[in-house]
């Protein structure tokens, strides 16, 4: 609220703490603001309760306030977010610099077959990718169908550099996505000695964040590549430019660039019990008691919070919390092309009852804490269904299985759990 004559504001804060499941205010204070702006109030105020919370948790933690940074130093500071892999836009039209890069000995490949749904890697630790220089990649038997630039790794003394300044003499590595075919698609290219061919999407999550980055990286134009042959406006036939991430109508002239469609996916947990329940679901095509957070494409006109809603209730029958939508992370998940946005939401799971949708879900339930905990600790790729298996085998009592770290579904999981940690820790 705010009267006529009032041109100054105040708010009242307050720091509590629990222990012991005991609760106690620890500080209180009152805050007077300059102005009534209610703009400006709302952020001096949340300045204010950051300080006092800093404070009290420095006190008892014996920590020197003075020695922390207030909230408008630390807004100050630039912490820039660090690109290890530089896609360098500006090369992609310079058709004679990617030459020379791709001919450099230093030049690496990601080789994949089946527009991408395979990925080369290495054969003794199947979760390393197996890149191949330019030399390697000449001994593969198999023809070459595409090969895309990717981008390439900066040298440290030009990480600060604009894009515009990005060239070919100053790279350490540049790196392509290869895909290979044969005459027969149903067939595998023999892979180089020490190499090994594994499914894309099942794997890659295993993978380093760096190596699963280029391996989503490359996927995704081999998908594209692959379904983009004709013009979507003329219907004329496209020729690749731009290092492969661009198409070209040969007929009208007209390019098209890869796009990825937004999928949401949301983890759902239970309002009435603290949050410590988790709705998972699993759909045909997951291996025995692989159960996960529940997914489906934002529709046209849709907003990704409403897409939530839709899809929980269309897939379990069960209406979430209005206004509990949550945004987690992100990941791209070229397969073909969708990107996938993670949400976190909460139901009342006590008074509703399953209505699944035949078609897409085999099974659903809320599952504890502890159960999902214990599932956490399963090794390996258990999306694949020989992994999953093993799993099962070593622990027939297994509550359930979830999906492996390095996907977003797995991130929502540990988000919550990690959570419900903190809590039961009174943190």
């Amino acid at each position: 609220f705010k009267y006529p004559e009032m041109t100054t504001g105040f708010a009242v804060l307050a720091i509590a703490g629990r222990q012991n499941d005991q609760v106690q205010v620890l500080q209180q204070e009152i805050v007077q603001s300059p102005t009534n702006n209610r703009v400006d109030n709302m952020r001096y105020f949340a300045d204010a309760a950051a300080n006092l919370a800093v404070q009290v948790i420095a006190e008892r933690e014996g920590i020197d306030p003075a020695s922390l940074l207030t909230t408008e130093e630390l807004t100050n500071q630039i912490f820039p977010v660090k690109l290890w892999l530089d896609r360098a836009t500006p090369l992609r039209s310079d058709a004679t610099a990617l030459a020379q890069l791709e001919a450099s000995s230093s030049a690496q490949h990601v080789v994949m077959q089946k527009g991408g749904s395979q990925i080369l890697v290495n054969q003794q630790d199947p979760t390393q990718l197996a890149t191949l220089t330019s030399t390697e990649l000449q001994k593969v038997t198999a023809a070459i169908s595409e090969t895309t630039f990717l981008g390439v790794v900066r040298d440290e003394t030009i990480q600060q550099q604009q894009p515009s300044q990005t060239s070919s003499t100053n790279m350490e590595s540049a790196y392509f996505g290869v895909n290979l075919s044969s005459l027969d698609d149903t067939t595998s290219p023999p892979p180089p000695e020490g190499t090994c061919w594994v499914d894309t999407r099942t794997q890659a999550p295993l993978f380093s964040p760096e190596d699963n980055a280029l391996a989503l990286h490359a996927t995704a134009y081999a998908q594209w590549q692959k379904r983009t042959q004709y013009c979507n406006l003329c219907g004329g036939p496209i020729q690749l430019v731009q290092g492969g991430t661009c198409a070209q109508c040969t007929s009208c002239q007209a390019l098209s660039w890869p796009r990825q469609d937004p999928s949401m996916i949301a983890l759902v947990t239970s309002r009435e019990s603290h949050n410590q329940r988790v709705l998972l679901a699993r759909s045909k095509r997951h291996p025995p008691r692989l159960h996960t957070a529940l997914a489906g494409f934002v529709e046209a006109g849709e907003t990704f919070e409403d897409a939530v809603a839709r899809e929980v209730w269309e897939e379990t029958g069960i209406v979430i919390d209005e206004g509990s939508v949550q945004y987690v992370g992100s990941q791209p998940w070229p397969f073909p092309q969708s990107c996938m946005i993670g949400f976190l939401a909460t139901a009342d799971a006590e008074s509703q009852t399953f209505d699944l949708e035949a078609d897409e879900i085999v099974s659903a339930d809320w599952f504890s804490w502890e159960d999902v905990q214990t599932a956490a600790q399963v090794p390996g790729a258990t999306m694949q269904a020989p992994v999953a298996q093993a799993a099962l085998e070593r622990d027939p009592t297994l509550p359930l299985l979830i999906p492996p770290k390095g996907v977003i579904a797995r991130k929502l999981i540990d988000t919550w759990l990690d959570r419900m940690t903190a809590e039961s820790k009174g943190q």
